[in-house]
């Protein structure tokens, strides 16, 4: 249950293809907590399950879902995440549903799950996290949520690299001193992060090398405990997080005993939500000094030239570290003169940018132009978008034309 007072609410959510974990703040300087399905007990994954019963014709999630499809009581959706990404309808117990519609309620109910029914207007950021992150994962997930009425600006959709580098970064000074270590073992294989960041520069810039690795399970304790020396021996790693099923059962021995020589281990489920909880915070004011931009992240930041009665300055389209799958940025600018419009290039890391100018070829046929140019920059990649500029003239003056010119900007060839 939530106490205190609640200007506004922030959820992460880790979202898988069996389980998800639910966690929540109040307000961006909050802390996160994680629901659990049973009280005091740190028990939080909950069935990723749709079901719809019997009799009633009821909507039932999770373990409610779960349970009643054990007992017959109710026919189960099958591949939920999976059929809301691949936008298809079900089938089942003679109706016919959209599987978007199915996780949007799925969704609800997961947030619901803190005891405060879901107010969008009370919604700070509404941060999702799933294991490889794609964009149709992203379209569907977005999709799904703005159903409920929570506005796009207010829902992030990421991966585990990211909610592991805003969790683990979001601790105390000695728990993030040195290199930072996290196993997953949630899979058939076991997924190791290293996360480095140089604290000599502001931001610091972060960066993770990931790698997955097998595991027999003939000697799990002694085959992880050689899987962490391969990773571990000579780095400066100091704290080491384990999460995911594969860590059950008892069985770690040789292997805690070598993680804990000089170092801190926690052992969990409920990182990732966490930590997307915390990029939704930092997305809206939480303080942070780092800056991690994943793979899928924009490796640039795209900006336009103006003038106005301050003199030049710019506005930014895009911005590096923003994710590509879901950036969309639209300005509306003025043009008078020449039919040009200069756009500024800024790779991540650098300080300089480069200017790329661009005659709107057909806008120029009118004399003294004048005319209000709406602007839209859609991301293609990591490293390009189109920029997409339709001419909406100026009243009376001068009647807009309705023409479109799609920009093609690249920060690859740009030295």
């Amino acid at each position: 249950m939530i106490r205190g007072t609640m200007d506004s609410l922030f959820y992460g959510i880790d979202l898988g293809i069996s389980h998800t974990v639910s966690s929540y703040a109040v307000n961006p300087d909050g802390k996160p907590e994680t629901v659990s399905l049973v009280m005091g007990v740190e028990d939080y994954l909950i069935p990723t399950s749709a079901a719809i019963s019997n009799t009633e014709k009821k909507w039932l999630f999770g373990r409610d879902a779960i349970r009643a499809c054990e007992a017959g009581q109710a026919a189960e959706v099958r591949d939920l995440l999976k059929s809301a990404v691949h936008d298809k309808d079900v089938t089942i117990s003679g109706g016919r549903f959209h599987a978007r519609d199915i996780l949007s309620e799925f969704l609800r109910y997961v947030m619901e799950l803190n005891g405060v029914p879901l107010l969008p207007e009370k919604i700070g950021c509404v941060a999702v996290t799933v294991e490889d992150n794609s964009k149709e994962i992203t379209e569907s997930i977005t999709i799904s949520l703005t159903k409920l009425g929570i506005p796009s600006d207010r829902i992030i959709v990421s991966d585990h690299l990211e909610s592991f580098c805003y969790y683990s970064l979001s601790q105390s000074i000695p728990l993030k001193t040195g290199s930072i270590a996290l196993f997953d073992a949630s899979g058939l294989m076991v997924r190791s992060f290293i996360l480095t960041h140089d604290d000599d520069q502001k931001p610091s810039p972060v960066k993770i090398l990931e790698t997955d690795n097998e595991m027999h399970g003939v000697k799990r304790d002694a085959e992880f405990m050689s899987l962490c020396k391969k990773i571990l021996d000579d780095t400066d790693v100091r704290t080491v997080y384990l999460v995911g099923d594969g860590f059950d059962g008892g069985w770690l021995d040789l292997s805690r005993e070598y993680l804990l020589k000089g170092r801190r281990v926690f052992i969990g489920k409920n990182l990732y939500s966490k930590g997307i909880c915390l990029d939704g915070m930092v997305s809206k004011g939480r303080s942070w000094d780092y800056s991690y931009i994943g793979d899928h992240d924009l490796k640039f930041t795209l900006s336009v030239k103006v003038n106005d009665v301050n003199g030049q300055r710019y506005l930014k389209l895009l911005s590096s570290g923003t994710s590509s799958y879901s950036s969309r940025e639209s300005i509306d600018v003025i043009i008078s003169g020449s039919p040009e419009i200069s756009f500024y290039i800024q790779k991540s890391g650098q300080r300089s940018a480069v200017e790329q100018n661009v005659k709107l070829r057909g806008l120029g046929g009118r004399d003294n132009i004048i005319s209000r140019l709406s602007m839209t920059a859609i991301p293609t990649s990591d490293r390009t978008c189109i920029v997409k500029i339709v001419d909406h003239g100026f009243g009376e003056i001068s009647p807009g034309t309705g023409r479109e010119w799609n920009i093609e900007v690249s920060s690859s060839s740009e030295e």
